[in-house]
């Protein structure tokens, strides 16, 4: 009897340690650095550290995985986690898009207005199609940022690979 405060104590310790299976909150998106603390090359273990277990793992026609999470609070997440050390190695794309509620510093979320977005993010270095029905390209150091658009308002934000 005498252990049993010890025996509460470590497993309290353990329980508060596996978050990753269950994400209680949402992180949001940091624009030329990570979604959900997510970044580019992350490697697939690392992802389910901070994004727990996916609700389903499917493979492409290239060397990787694609982690989608689509119940919880990362609903609708996807990842495409490549494992090819002679093409890409981790990360190299990972969108989210409604019901996701995450959110950047800037304030944008989806549904957002383009003009909102711009506002905050200033011109981006390539649109491809035109508005209201637009993709948006934002060239940061070590990644892109791109932001879909359906009606002017932001549909997905896809944070992708860039390399030089």
């Amino acid at each position: 009897m005498k252990y049993y405060p010890f025996f509460l104590l470590v497993l309290l310790i353990f329980s508060s340690c596996d978050t990753a299976s269950d994400p209680h909150e949402i992180n949001g998106i940091v624009f030329g650095d990570n979604i959900e603390g997510v970044r580019i090359f992350d490697d697939s273990a690392a992802v389910v550290r901070k994004l727990g277990k996916p609700t389903s793992i499917g493979y492409g026609d290239f060397r990787g995985y694609i982690f989608d999470y689509t119940k919880g609070v990362l609903n609708y997440t996807h990842l495409i986690i490549m494992e090819d050390p002679l093409l890409a190695y981790g990360v190299v794309s990972m969108s989210v898009e409604a019901p996701y509620r995450g959110r950047s510093k800037e304030g944008i979320k989806i549904g957002s207005e383009r003009e909102f977005v711009i506002d905050r993010l200033g011109t981006p270095e390539r649109t491809q199609g035109e508005p209201p029905d637009n993709i948006d390209l934002y060239k940061y150091r070590t990644n892109y940022f791109s932001i879909d658009y359906e009606s002017n308002k932001v549909k997905r934000i896809t944070m992708l690979v860039f390399l030089n």
